[in-house]
């Protein structure tokens, strides 16, 4: 008898719909569920878990194989990727289906009963709403019937004008969550940026929407069709009204910028400020070699396309892997940086282009294309902080194109301890970096509201940015000293400036570790008046880290994200992460789920 397994972001919706197919099946159909996180208490926290998913597969093993069906888009993500830990030979003999969760349960564990193989229990699922449709006349032959849905969405048309009112407008983290919402209905959603008269665009693409280019203060227009279209709109309402999801000091972070008229510095390069701190150290570069991609294909147009398909999987489980490392280092908020990386591996603004040009040059030379391309739109954008993500479509880029050259992609690790001066950083080389080998970071490109400068300042990394190229052209071993705070890096400066530096530091850590001890003291105004200082936490392992920080209490945030992260501000004004994970698990896919979250005190 085929398997079932039931995948769902709710423990409760999860045991609900494997009682209900147990009805139709009977008691001794192989059914085991995965809904929800790792149990801590009584409390099922809501997610998705490739772990407990490869241990439903176990449960509900059957050598007539195993159906698995999910309830939104991230747990496509996990299942896929439960998938990646099985053996080849099982592998083989599950099937993820598409099918309604609740009507394709129960109709495949009727067929699951009655003996059927795997496919035609895969086929009656996928059929699970074939009733209700020919009850309620709203199934694919009445619509064939009309015309109308070869034409257009059926259903109504519904229009949300808002206006954007975050600091860096609509960009990757704010985009993501509107693609992840508009990808769980049923309906055509479009985007336009009605102040500067770019779109429409389809609302689920990562790319299109960020490519709007929409700044704080532009209205943007989001015009939904289809059956779910009111559904959908007020979802994308609603995510607008709460500001994207975004966190507060995100909403409230003013970004250093560089002065109009920087005075030049004798024997030293003046930038950007990025990260405050003071490192002196000798020069590191990172030995990077160029990824030489040769021309023609290796194989069939065919095989070419699943080279690139096994190469996309390999980087999508190494980027989730980079974003649970950010979690655990720097926290859920600049993770969220490696979520925007996972959708451009699913973007058919990026996926398309590249499939359509691999019968002409190959997969590798047709993906480098489609990435420099799509990387130059952005590029070509008004907004600073919106240019900036070039350099994160790039990171992506160049991990699938080491994939399909087998190489090592590049890593940000250094061979010994220094400065890191570098033309451009990567996230992804920036989050393994180790500060202590990694004294700073001098960046030749780039500007404060770079994804690297942002990973910088969590991991507490003294950088500046925008210092030209001279800064790449200094042999290793030469001595430099660098201001996060004033964006000055003085090259190979004489003692009197290294004893200056190396004092101003000194005091540096002498005030924190001075905060850090009063952090149990109340916290009182002038006037008198205390102030409760309260923890965001994840989970119970946060409230140790709270504690130790001085808080008086604490609040905790549930959200459908597959890991959580405390921000602790310590009554001296130091954000203190304390990260909590859960691995393997994924984050949600744009496609077909939204992002949602509830807050209680406690």
């Amino acid at each position: 008898m085929v398997g079932l397994v039931l995948v769902s972001h709710s423990h409760e919706v999860a045991e609900g719909v494997a009682a209900l197919a147990r009805q139709m099946g009977g008691a001794d159909l192989p059914v085991a569920t995965a809904g929800g996180l790792e149990a801590t208490g009584e409390e099922h926290p809501v997610g998705t878990d490739a772990a407990r998913i490869v241990a439903a597969l176990e449960q509900a093993w059957s050598e007539d194989g195993v159906l698995v069906l999910m309830d939104l888009g991230s747990a496509v993500l996990s299942a896929e990727m439960a998938l990646e830990f099985l053996d080849p030979d099982r592998r083989g003999k599950v099937r993820l289906s598409g099918a309604p969760f609740v009507e394709g349960a129960v109709s495949a564990a009727v067929a699951a009963k009655l003996g059927r193989p795997l496919d035609d229990v895969a086929e009656e699922a996928l059929g699970g709403l074939a009733g209700k449709e020919a009850h309620l006349g709203a199934g694919p032959a009445a619509a064939d019937e009309s015309g109308s849905l070869a034409e257009q969405p059926a259903g109504p048309e519904v229009r949300l004008p808002i206006v954007i009112d975050l600091p860096h407008g609509l960009h990757a983290r704010p985009a993501a969550r509107l693609v992840q919402t508009a990808g769980a209905f049923d309906a055509d959603i479009r985007v336009t940026n009605v102040t500067a008269g770019r779109g429409p665009v389809s609302a689920r693409s990562l790319n299109a929407v960020a490519t709007l280019g929409v700044t704080v203060g532009q209205r943007i227009e989001v015009v939904a069709r289809g059956p779910q279209a009111t559904l959908a709109i007020d979802a994308v309402r609603a995510l607008a009204d709460r500001r994207f999801d975004e966190a507060p000091e995100d909403l409230a972070i003013t970004e250093p910028t560089p002065p109009e008229s920087a005075p030049a510095v004798e024997g030293a390069i003046v930038g950007i400020p990025a990260s405050p701190g003071i490192a002196v150290g000798p020069v590191r570069h990172l030995h990077v070699p160029e990824l030489a991609v040769p021309d023609g294909a290796a194989g069939t147009p065919e095989e070419e396309r699943t080279r690139l398909d096994t190469a996309i999987v390999a980087v999508r489980a190494d980027i989730t892997h980079q974003r649970e490392a950010a979690i655990m280092r720097v926290g859920a908020g600049e993770a969220a940086i490696f979520e925007a990386h996972l959708l451009f591996l699913q973007d058919e603004a990026l996926l398309g282009p590249a499939r359509d040009g691999i019968p002409d040059r190959g997969a590798a030379a047709a993906w480098r294309d489609a990435v420099t391309e799509l990387a130059t739109i952005w590029d070509e954008l008004d907004d600073p902080y919106l240019r900036e993500r070039a350099g994160d479509l790039r990171s992506v880029g160049r991990q699938v194109l080491a994939k399909l050259l087998g190489v090592e992609a590049p890593h940000g690790r250094l061979p010994a301890p220094g400065i890191l001066a570098i033309g451009d950083l990567e996230p992804a080389d920036t989050i393994a970096l180790d500060p202590a080998s990694c004294l700073g970071i001098a960046v030749a490109h780039g500007g404060p509201t770079s994804h690297a400068a942002v990973l910088a300042r969590a991991l507490g990394i003294p950088a500046v940015v925008g210092l030209g190229d001279r800064i790449t052209e200094l042999d290793e071993e030469v001595t430099i000293g660098l201001d996060g705070r004033t964006g000055v890096v003085h090259i190979d400066p004489p003692w009197s400036t290294i004893a200056d530096l190396e004092a101003e530091r000194a005091e540096q850590l002498d005030r924190e570790r001075s905060a850090r001890a009063r952090a149990s003291e109340p916290a009182v105004m002038k006037d008198g008046r205390h102030v409760s200082i309260m923890a965001n936490v994840g989970g119970s392992s946060d409230v140790a880290a709270a504690l130790a920080a001085g808080c008086d209490g604490g609040r905790r945030r549930i959200e459908l994200r597959p890991s959580h992260s405390t921000v602790v501000r310590s009554r001296c004004g130091r954000s203190t992460r304390a990260p909590t994970s859960r691995s393997p698990t994924s984050s949600c896919d744009p496609r077909r789920t939204r992002s949602s979250a509830c807050e209680g005190s406690g």
